[in-house]
């Protein structure tokens, strides 16, 4: 990915929970907040869980959902 076009990391909320098998994925329970920094056509995002993990992984992204502007003021109010 080309620095210069990168844009600011979304968050996305886990609708659903996901359990890696493999050992390559980042395994997360639902209501889990992702920080997604890239978004490929495979249907898999380079992301992180915003509670505790700093390292990016791949994310499936049919288990994502959109965080809204409501429930984003209602993030920032709570620390990670």
């Amino acid at each position: 990915m080309d620095p210069s076009k990168a844009s600011e990391p979304e968050l996305y909320y886990a609708h659903t929970d996901f359990r890696d098998n493999v050992g390559d994925c980042l395994s997360f329970k639902r209501g889990d907040i992702i920080e997604v920094h890239e978004k490929h056509q495979s249907g898999w995002w380079f992301g992180r869980r915003m509670k505790g993990d700093p390292i990016l992984s791949w994310v499936p992204a049919k288990c994502l959902q959109k965080v809204r502007e409501k429930l984003l003021c209602l993030i920032s109010f709570h620390s990670f």
